[in-house]
């Protein structure tokens, strides 16, 4: 069903029947694969043959660019998966060295992986929609963006250790990396356009990501929150200098009234949004301000009903053979938002720093005694 675009001759009906039919079984896989690798849910159907052929229905006459966005998207989505089970699992019986050089190995194959998509499909997308610079290519990199920061983390999940302070140094390194596709995630959607704008003045914003953004489906708006939320997180348990996390804040603010301009039904996450950032400005006053943990008998009843991350009835976790409570973590550790923890199955979200060294733990009660 391939044809070079150009192609003069009569397109029968038949044909054109084919190809929507085609558009309308990979718009199909590719939401069930988004609620699989993103939402924790079985896939339905399964994808056997190369993504890469995708490509050739990209020369069809009645390609349009919303096709080729969707091709692209579903060959991503089809190489995270197959990403995602070279990755070993944590209950798989290796020594802790070999575990991690075959992580290691995963990891950089995918990121190679993941810049020659981005790379292809940007030259394909100027090559048939005559644009060096557009949304397209935007919208491209924000999802290689995503891909890096979720493969990281799914990685780190492997070891099944969620406290940074009992890391070994290559499982640290996966975190930094998952904090710096996360922050570059971020950035891009708040890329500026000013032009577009001029050229368009029906345009509500000039960040072209954002231009649409009320009309997104519920998983857009979602994954807006998860990396809102990690961002600040991750900056907070990678001990991020405060100016550092004064300018995530900043980028997070700046999303906010993006998103509360926009409008549209997903308030619930913009709701999400205002208590991360809450949250991390009151983890950045305690780093500059040095004191005692809050305790949860401090919080207010919305963040603890906020705070039951696996189980209502699991407050303790396990640190290097002794439980710890909630309440030794920083609110901004312990909120998992329902959406986020029910209805999709973001990694990441788990993770939390406690000091391994008591005397560097004891430091923060100085002020107590």
């Amino acid at each position: 069903m391939s044809r070079k675009a150009g192609v003069s001759e009569e397109i029968s009906q038949e044909e054109q029947e084919l190809f929507r039919l085609t558009r309308v079984w990979f718009t199909t896989f590719n939401l069930d694969t988004i609620h699989s690798l993103d939402g924790g849910k079985t896939p339905s159907v399964t994808f056997k043959t190369s993504p890469r052929r995708l490509r050739m229905l990209c020369n069809h006459t009645l390609c349009t660019p919303t096709d080729l966005r969707l091709f692209a998207q579903v060959e991503l989505n089809v190489m995270r998966v197959s990403i995602y089970a070279s990755l070993p699992s944590s209950s798989t019986l290796l020594e802790l060295d070999a575990m991690e050089r075959q992580i290691s190995s995963a990891v950089q194959g995918a990121s190679i992986d993941l810049d020659l998509w981005l790379e292809e499909w940007a030259a394909l997308g100027a090559k048939h929609i005559h644009q060096q610079d557009n949304i397209d290519t935007l919208n491209m990199r924000v999802q290689h963006a995503y891909a890096l920061l979720t493969i990281h983390l799914r990685a780190l999940s492997v070891g099944s250790i969620e406290n940074i302070a009992a890391m070994t140094f290559s499982q640290q390194g996966l975190a930094q990396a998952a904090q710096q596709a996360t922050v570059k995630h971020l950035k891009l959607i708040l890329t500026r356009n000013h032009n577009a704008q001029q050229d368009n003045e029906q345009l509500p914003t000039d960040r072209p990501y954002l231009a649409n953004f009320r009309h997104a489906m519920r998983f857009v708006w979602a994954k807006c929150a998860f990396s809102v939320l990690l961002v600040l997180r991750l900056g907070v348990l990678l001990k991020e200098p405060c100016q550092t996390m004064l300018e995530h804040i900043h980028d997070a603010r700046e999303l906010l009234a993006e998103l509360q301009r926009a409008g549209g039904s997903e308030v619930r996450y913009t709701h999400i949004l205002a208590s991360s950032i809450e949250k991390s400005e009151r983890a950045v006053d305690q780093q500059q301000t040095p004191g005692p943990r809050q305790s949860l008998t401090t919080q207010s009843t919305t963040d603890v009903s906020e705070i039951n991350m696996h189980d209502t009835t699991s407050t303790l976790r396990s640190v290097g053979g002794s439980s710890v409570a909630h309440h030794d973590l920083s609110p901004l550790e312990t909120y998992v938002p329902q959406e986020l923890r029910l209805e999709w199955a973001f990694p990441g979200l788990n993770l939390y720093y406690l000091p391994l060294d008591w005397q560097e733990l004891f430091t923060e009660f100085g002020a107590v005694f």
